[in-house]
């Protein structure tokens, strides 16, 4: 008899994720600290010379920052004003370039696998994917934070863990669809999710903007860990997790997806490779089992007829 397993894993947005980013980062900090100066600096550059091309002048605020985290990359898009707009489309595209290296070192590490600075420049094959997939989310979160800012958090929690998969080679609809799917069930804690992670930047803001030179690099961290545990990391440590829970003992067969496991052994035994019955319509006799002997004083019992004449 089998025994049915019930859903005993549902996709939770978990602060744990904040700590377990730090602890990462602290793990590879110089390689994260050299990777955000580049996409820093990169971004400046880029925005200064865009600034000067359009006639603008350039403002440089702690909000490069937020703009090189994923989801907020157009936070500015919609301004009603060409230059600044173009200025903005400008933006995201270098945002998107780099985010494409940086999620992938992110996914990376959290798969236990090493990382490099130069994986940074290496995004290229899922570059226009994730410049798609970025300009959308930036459209949907800048019109949700507009309409009193709720909506925008919920759409970013939703779309967040797309990135990563976007990172991984997913391709748009596949990555959309996962994203909200599963970020979908916990909604309420993803807006929560956001709003506890979007204090951290702003602290990391405080000490001249340098925190940012680590929390950036945990919300890309982050993006990879929302993409372990809320879709299922291909290669992460989380795969054997599944929403069927994991092998239980004496149960049989074993969970969808948790792959194939010998059935549990019978407490009454199996036959011998050599004596096992190969024809299934063979039915088999219970041995005979023989009975005791009598006893010698039996023959002399009151009750036998051939005594009774003695007593």
């Amino acid at each position: 008899m089998s025994i049915a397993y019930q859903p005993a894993f549902q996709p939770k947005f978990q602060l744990s994720w904040i700590n377990e980013s730090w602890q990462l980062f602290l793990a590879q900090s110089g390689t994260w600290v050299v990777t955000a100066i580049i996409v820093f600096v990169a971004g400046l550059v880029v925005r200064a010379g865009a600034s000067l091309a359009f006639g603008l002048p350039l403002v440089v605020t702690h909000s490069a920052g937020f703009q090189t985290a994923p989801g907020l990359g157009g936070m500015y898009l919609s301004t009603w004003s060409l230059p600044q707009d173009a200025l903005s489309l400008i933006s995201i595209v270098v945002h998107s370039f780099f985010l494409c290296g940086a999620i992938r070192m992110a996914n990376a590490q959290v798969r236990g696998e090493p990382i490099r600075v130069e994986m940074l420049f290496q995004g290229a094959p899922v570059f226009l994917n994730m410049l798609l997939y970025d300009i959308l989310a930036a459209i949907v979160v800048g019109v949700g934070l507009v309409l009193c800012i709720v909506p925008g958090l919920i759409a970013l929690a939703l779309l967040w863990p797309g990135y990563a998969l976007i990172a991984d080679g997913r391709p748009i609809s596949e990555a959309l669809t996962a994203s909200i799917d599963r970020a979908k069930v916990d909604i309420w804690g993803g807006a929560g999710f956001v709003v506890v992670f979007g204090i951290v930047l702003l602290l990391s803001c405080i000490p001249c903007g340098l925190g940012l030179l680590a929390t950036v690099p945990m919300g890309w961290i982050v993006c990879a860990l929302i993409y372990r545990d809320l879709v299922g990391m291909p290669g992460g440590p989380a795969q054997a997790a599944s929403p069927y829970g994991g092998n239980q003992p004496g149960v049989w067969p074993p969970a969808p997806g948790q792959g194939s496991q010998n059935p549990p052994e019978s407490p009454y035994g199996s036959y011998p490779a050599s004596s096992a019955p190969t024809d299934r319509s063979t039915t088999f006799a219970p041995e005979s089992v023989e009975s005791p002997a009598p006893s010698d004083d039996s023959a002399e019992s009151p009750d036998d007829p051939e005594n009774r004449g003695l007593l």
